[in-house]
């Protein structure tokens, strides 16, 4: 992944560190323990979940152009760690003023089932599908009130985590409030712009897994021979291989664009677009890539499946296809289609 505002060496740099320290056997020991703390130690020493912060408040500095490319990083080697979360919660912190310590955060996704509410600064309910919530100190959201949005943290040890995975065996828990004090603070912008950042960070992960399974695939097809020949030189093949980069560069171009937009307007239309072609993307590449590789792709062995697992979790997450096209329409259909289309970056909404 590249952005105009980073140095050409960090994406290297960031792409040795994840590839070395999160081995496929590394990723999938992970998943029968949750968090792969050594990992995360790591990462948090380095600053890297603080990236986009401002250091007076206790972050890393940089921009959101250094910390896509991390996360392009940390999805191409299944990093099995709450980067996009954590980072996430910290920049939703820091907007309303508060200083940033580097602790493991999450958010709350927002889910039709959720039944959160906050009155005088104590809150009750529960939150579904959280992810990384049994590990995590902090969850935050934002919530719309009679006064306005308002930002609220809400301490895990005070809350009942009952725990749950995706398909990836990523955790994914159920969170019950009861009578817990959280705290709160005015949003100083739109009430969906919490949602849209980790949107953006969800879609840099995915983009970067979608590269590595285009990367993976088409060095295994070069390599296995069938019928006196490398696979990869069957023309069924060779249409697997082209749609697999297609989408990567669709979903890497699309996080780009998205990310200059939120740079104008942090819940830029152009987020609800890129994670709709981030999603479909995924759709192809995953089915694509097991086609070209076969029986292989699906073993444990291989690490094909622990890319393919993520990107059927992620293309769920934050918005899925159906959703996120409904709300693109509703959009055109407020605005105008073409005055969409003309718009430049982050100005959709106004057109």
């Amino acid at each position: 992944m590249t952005s105009q505002d980073v140095d050409p060496s960090f994406a290297p740099l960031m792409a040795q560190f994840f590839r070395e320290q999160s081995p496929p056997e590394r990723v999938s020991a992970a998943e029968q323990r949750d968090l792969d703390e050594s990992l995360w130690a790591q990462v948090t020493e380095m600053g890297l979940p603080l990236i986009g912060v401002d250091e007076a408040l206790g972050g890393s500095g940089g921009t959101i152009g250094e910390l896509l490319v991390v996360l392009a990083a940390a999805g191409r080697a299944c990093a099995p760690v709450p980067l996009a979360e954590t980072a996430a919660a910290s920049w939703a912190l820091a907007r309303t003023g508060a200083r940033v310590s580097g602790d493991l955060l999450t958010v709350v996704p927002g889910d039709p089932r959720d039944t959160l509410t906050v009155t005088d600064g104590v809150a009750n309910g529960v939150v579904h599908d959280v992810p990384w919530a049994r590990v995590a100190t902090c969850a935050v959201t934002v919530l719309t009130t009679d006064h306005g949005p308002v930002l609220v943290a809400i301490p895990l040890e005070s809350a009942s985590v009952r725990t749950g995975y995706d398909l990836a065996r990523q955790p994914k828990d159920r969170v019950s409030i009861d009578a817990v004090r959280v705290g709160v603070s005015p949003w100083p912008g739109a009430s969906d712009e919490l949602m849209a950042r980790l949107t953006l960070l969800r879609g840099a992960l995915m983009a970067g897994a979608l590269e590595e399974v285009a990367d993976l695939t088409r060095q295994y097809v070069g390599e296995r021979v069938q019928f006196g020949r490398p696979v990869g030189r069957f023309q069924a093949v060779q249409e697997h291989v082209v749609r697999l980069e297609q989408q990567a560069t669709l979903a890497l171009l699309a996080v780009n664009r998205a990310a200059a937009a939120t740079e104008v307007n942090p819940s830029a239309l152009e987020v609800k677009l890129m994670k709709l072609i981030t999603n479909e993307g995924a759709r192809l590449a995953v089915r694509a890539a097991h086609q070209a590789h076969g029986a292989i792709g699906m073993t444990q062995e291989y690490r094909l499946q622990l890319l393919t697992r993520r990107l059927n979790s992620w293309l769920g997450e934050v918005g899925t296809s159906a959703d996120l096209a409904e709300a693109i329409g509703a959009a055109a259909t407020e605005h105008g289609i073409a005055r969409l289309i003309t718009s430049s970056a982050g100005t959709m909404e106004q057109a």
